[in-house]
């Protein structure tokens, strides 16, 4: 198992009809035009001041190893829909793959709201028929990548690092979200996971504790306690609050002096959690650590800090691997160009609400004293001087272009974009408005093609 069963190797057929029949009529009537895609989020959810880009090596090996496998050509020959269309079509998807070129922002790469984060440059069959693909492998792990960083930014609002640990596998939606949201939590911030397989995959370090069921498999809790550490007297976290907790904390001492830590999953977490560094330390277990989970988020946990809560550590799962307060991101995927040769038609759509800029474009990042002031929406080929280009060549004709970094140098970059980030954008509560401009030739472009239109 690799990366390429994370991105369905390539399968076309992980797509929606619709892209199927577009396409058909595409390649009959559209011969030797390329379409110029762009992918974004229309609005930022409600107390998100900032995304974190992620998903971009799926949907890079997604687009390299593209192709229709004899048994899909023969499914579709059988869709009803795709009756009529005729041998040509079935005959050119047989031998389809991606010849275009992506550009995208590097992964890990802080936006906001209707910036292009990708483009697609290809034959407009290529283009189109990516969507949907394209779309699941940015939402989702871009959704969880931005839950994460907002987590890892609550945690150590009082200036202190603690160790936070992805626990969603159990209740992810599918498997293969369970590895995404793995990885996605890494580059993020958090240490690690506690899903072995995107451990392997990704190189990950992984954590684990015990279960409830564990201690009550033995007569006693203190029995349980003893046996754990029996077998993994470096590595033992005990979990107390099957029965009792801060009984369960009073027994600690009797199993050992040099528990690494003891977990808290239940209770009024504040006040409990204090209760038992008193005893801990009074029990001469000073360096034995206090780890919480049970249905986290950034809010619980900066609650928890903001009290004073003596916690050493979280494992985050339920609520970051379906972001509970934002299940779900407004991105899209929409034609901005057509391409024939040396002519170019700039596209947009003027519907209430889903208005879009023509042509393909780039965006620009100012900073100021060290944090990101503002952005600037440009046409691609427009000439501005000055701020960061964020939009970079991935792959042309096909090929890959760009040495994808490894998870550590992209977490290296996440830490980073968060630090420049203004405090009042990261606020988890009500964050600030960033600023995103577009430029002179963006809004001329957009009226003439309103005019054209009508």
């Amino acid at each position: 198992m690799d990366m390429k069963f994370l991105c369905n190797y390539g399968k076309l057929l992980f797509t929606d009809l619709y892209e199927i029949t577009m396409s058909a009529v595409y390649f009959y009537e559209f011969k030797d035009t390329w379409g110029i895609f762009e992918l974004w989020v229309r609005n930022l959810p409600e107390k998100r001041g900032y995304l974190v880009f992620c998903g971009l090596e799926f949907a890079v090996n997604y687009l390299l190893n593209l192709h229709f496998t004899e048994e899909e050509i023969e499914f579709l020959k059988k869709h009803p829909s795709l009756s009529h269309i005729g041998d040509q079509f079935f005959e050119y998807l047989s031998g389809l793959k991606f010849t275009g070129n992506l550009y995208a922002m590097p992964e890990g790469t802080v936006f906001f709201e209707n910036e292009p984060v990708l483009r697609i440059e290809a034959p407009i069959v290529e283009a189109q028929i990516v969507e949907t693909a394209l779309l699941n492998f940015i939402t989702y792990n871009t959704s969880v990548a931005t839950k994460a960083s907002r987590i890892k930014y609550a945690s150590q609002i009082d200036g202190k690092e603690r160790k936070i640990v992805e626990f969603g596998a159990r209740r992810a939606s599918d498997f293969l979200s369970s590895i995404y949201a793995a990885r996605a939590s890494y580059i993020a911030g958090f240490d690690g996971t506690s899903n072995m397989l995107a451990g392997k995959i990704f190189k990950i370090p992984t954590f684990g504790t015990m279960a409830h069921s564990f201690v009550l498999s033995f007569k006693s809790e203190i029995e349980a306690f003893k046996k754990y550490i029996k077998y993994f007297p470096q590595t033992a976290i005990l979990l107390i609050d099957t029965y009792d907790t801060i009984q369960g904390a009073k027994k600690v001492k009797m199993a050992g002096k040099d528990i690494k830590a003891v977990r808290i999953d239940s209770g009024d977490v504040i006040s409990i959690s204090k209760e038992v560094r008193e005893i801990l330390d009074r029990d001469g277990m000073e360096k034995t650590g206090i780890f919480v989970s049970g249905d986290l988020d950034e809010y619980k946990i900066y609650q928890f800090i903001k009290n004073s809560a003596p916690i050493d550590g979280f494992g985050v799962g339920t609520k970051l691997v379906t972001s509970d307060d934002a299940p779900y991101l407004g991105s899209v995927y929409k034609l901005v160009e057509l391409r024939k040769g040396n002519e170019r038609k700039k596209v947009a759509k003027f519907s209430k609400g889903k208005v879009t800029y023509p042509g393909a474009k780039q965006i620009l990042r100012f900073e100021e004293n060290g944090k990101f002031n503002h952005d600037l929406v440009i046409s691609e080929d427009e000439d501005v001087k000055g701020g960061e280009r964020l939009l970079i060549k991935i792959i042309e004709n096909g090929n890959l272009v760009y040495n994808l970094p490894d998870l550590e140098n992209i977490r290296n970059y996440v830490s980073k974009q968060i630090l420049k980030l203004p405090e009042s954008v990261k606020d988890i509560y009500n964050p600030s408005k960033y600023e995103v401009k577009f430029s002179e030739r963006l809004e001329k472009l957009l009226a003439l093609a309103r005019k054209e239109a009508i």
